[in-house]
């Protein structure tokens, strides 16, 4: 019996406990530092069956970008093979926000859902009254990530925010030579 021990921060909830797993080969033997059992729940899958909610970007057919997400977590080693589909993906346009976009990504069993419509808008309705931040997360690596913004949400309106993604931006500078010196009137 060879006991390892796995360190672990819970993720399910802010609070961020410092989990202790003990482990013998691939079962868990005890967890501590959960101050719940959400937190034991976790590192028990986190360390038996790892798994993963993907949230990213699918392309519509209008050339504009919508924002999905698995409607459930998936296998964390599915997760590259759910991304492979996601880039071959043209979404249909007209979608509204929860209509499913990939059907069983990845052979997973589960569904990748716009988490925004086809417009790239998002709508949270219901939300109570008082002052939230907003901020954009998990932004696409070619975009910068805009400035989180601060939103009070009143009686009986309707507020409105937006996000811009600016696109990142390089140069190329070529040199064109060759051996016998003739270049001129090369063009790129």
């Amino acid at each position: 019996m060879s006991i390892k021990t796995r360190e672990l921060t819970c993720i399910v909830c802010p609070r961020g406990c410092q989990l202790s797993v003990s482990l013998d080969g691939d079962e868990v033997i005890s967890v501590s530092g959960n101050i719940c059992k959400r937190g034991a729940d976790y590192a028990q899958s986190e360390c038996t069956s790892p798994t993963r909610t993907v949230t990213t970007t699918v392309r519509c057919e209008s050339g504009r970008v919508i924002s999905v997400k698995t409607g459930a977590p998936v296998p964390k080693n599915k997760v590259f093979e759910v991304m492979k589909e996601v880039n071959k993906t043209v979404a249909p346009n007209g979608l509204k926000i929860g209509d499913v976009v990939i059907k069983n990504v990845a052979g997973t069993g589960v569904d990748m859902y716009a988490v925004t419509n086809s417009n790239g808008i998002a709508e949270f309705k219901d939300v109570l009254i008082g002052t939230y931040t907003v901020e954009e997360v998990d932004t696409a690596e070619q975009y910068f990530t805009p400035v989180s913004q601060s939103v009070t949400i009143e009686w009986d309106s309707v507020t409105e925010k937006s996000f811009e993604n600016e696109l990142k931006r390089g140069s190329v500078k070529v040199t064109k030579t060759s051996e016998d010196g003739l270049v001129s009137g090369v063009k790129f």
